[in-house]
């Protein structure tokens, strides 16, 4: 863990397997994006804002995804899509409180 900078890098696995795409090792892309280090997260407002991560995966195999998110009332309800090469993932941001 880095605090609360936000320095893109290479995922790589953990001895455990796992991948975690944090708002630290992210790169924000688009117009209105930014690092909130006061959050560790990245705020975005447009569907020409993303956050892109360059992973190092093993070669095959299936991989469960989590995400984890905070969003006031009125911006839930917006799309987003994970994508990994040629496969996606879709779905509706809900409100978290």
């Amino acid at each position: 863990m880095k605090g609360n900078l936000n320095i893109p890098e290479i995922a790589r696995p953990s001895t455990d397997n796992e991948i975690l795409l944090t708002a630290e090792n992210g790169k924000g892309i688009g117009p209105n994006i930014q690092y909130m280090p006061e959050w560790n997260a990245f705020g975005w407002f447009t569907a020409k804002d993303q956050v892109v991560w360059d992973i190092e995966l093993p070669q095959g195999g299936d991989y469960e995804v989590w995400m984890e998110w905070s969003v006031s009332d009125e911006e839930s309800g917006k799309d987003y899509v994970i994508s990994v090469g040629d496969q996606k993932i879709t779905g509706t941001v809900g409100k978290s409180g």
